[in-house]
């Protein structure tokens, strides 16, 4: 059995997946597998099948959905989430690997550097505050001036290792997790189950632009507040409102100076709408098609998968491309 997994969700930009995969396969820890998690066709013009198993998820899944099948389809007692675009380096895993000795660590946050600028830091992991703010740590600084943070830690979902059997145990997943969320919500939840999140800054991940890049301060502030109000009750109704109510009183004092403050707290009452209709309930159960949904190049000596053939025999493939649960349990809250 493998001792780690690697996870790589691929969510359509086809350079950004195989720049990771070069990455990861020539710098492969030993006892590994690595899967990559389709949501659409995928040419595999390397023939990679040898060496990546290829699973499948349905067009609708999203990231989480994504995230749910390659963790049900790995199997290692660690998972490592790598999105496409990051990139690995030599042993990057073996300094976070032995954190898993601990029977109470539940994730392990690498550190992520700009791939154009290594001395420099995307994130040291994320930090989440009882008000709905999230912001990446020792950001923008050098990657020998890591600042240790002391309160709510959560893994960059860029790159971050789990514990497999802590994931599964999880009362839920929530699908509408945004990409720059869908770690924190996660972390969140394996802290209430016990659990504890670490930073390894020996551990080191490189992040392409396109990753670096900020979202909208609208989308910033919604997104962040769907996440506040899915976990404001587990940190208490009155604290966690009022600090959110102080936050969104500072963000229209401060949008006097900078305007784009003013527009975050428009996302956020967005946000807070949404989640009082109960928008962010999690959807219904849905089928996750059961074989593998990619197909080879003309060129290669495997079998062509396409659309048409995809409830066809999968036996050429890998056990993880057509086992698993059908779909993520219901989210906490």
């Amino acid at each position: 059995m493998p001792g780690l997994s690697i996870v790589v969700p691929f969510l359509g930009n086809v350079k950004l997946l195989e720049d990771t995969l070069v990455s990861v396969l020539e710098n492969r820890p030993e006892a590994c597998e690595v899967l990559v998690v389709l949501n659409e066709d995928y040419d595999d013009p390397y023939s990679l099948h040898g060496e990546v198993s290829f699973v499948a998820s349905r067009p609708d899944a999203g990231l989480v959905g994504a995230l749910y099948r390659g963790v049900v389809a790995s199997k290692s007692p660690v998972v490592h989430i790598l999105a496409c675009g990051m990139a690995a380096c030599q042993q990057w895993t073996a300094a976070a690997m032995p954190h898993f000795d601990d029977p109470h660590v539940g994730a392990v946050a690498p550190l992520v550097l700009q791939a154009d600028r290594p001395d420099r830091v995307v994130s040291a992991g994320l930090a989440y505050h009882r008000n709905g703010r999230v912001r990446c740590l020792s950001e923008g600084r050098r990657a020998g001036k890591v600042v240790p943070h002391c309160g709510p830690f959560v893994p960059d979902i860029r790159a971050a290792f789990y514990r497999r059997s802590a994931l599964l145990e999880l009362d839920g997943w929530n699908r509408r997790a945004t990409f720059g969320l869908a770690g924190t919500d996660l972390a969140l939840a394996l802290q209430h189950q016990g659990f504890r999140c670490i930073l390894e800054p020996a551990s080191c991940t490189f992040a392409q632009a396109s990753l670096v890049a900020k979202h909208g301060a609208f989308q910033t502030g919604m997104d962040e507040a769907r996440l506040f109000w899915r976990w404001a009750s587990r940190y208490g109704w009155a604290g966690s409102v009022a600090s959110h109510a102080a936050l969104l009183v500072g963000e229209c004092l401060g949008g006097l100076l900078w305007p784009p403050r003013v527009v975050r707290m428009a996302g956020r009452l967005a946000g807070g709408l949404l989640s009082a209709a109960g928008q962010d309930r999690p959807a219904e159960p849905t089928r996750v098609i059961p074989s593998p949904h990619f197909r080879c190049t003309a060129a290669s000596s495997q079998p062509v998968m396409t659309t048409a053939s995809r409830d066809s025999s999968a036996s050429n493939f890998s056990e993880a491309c057509s086992s698993g649960p059908a779909a993520p349990r219901r989210a906490p809250g």
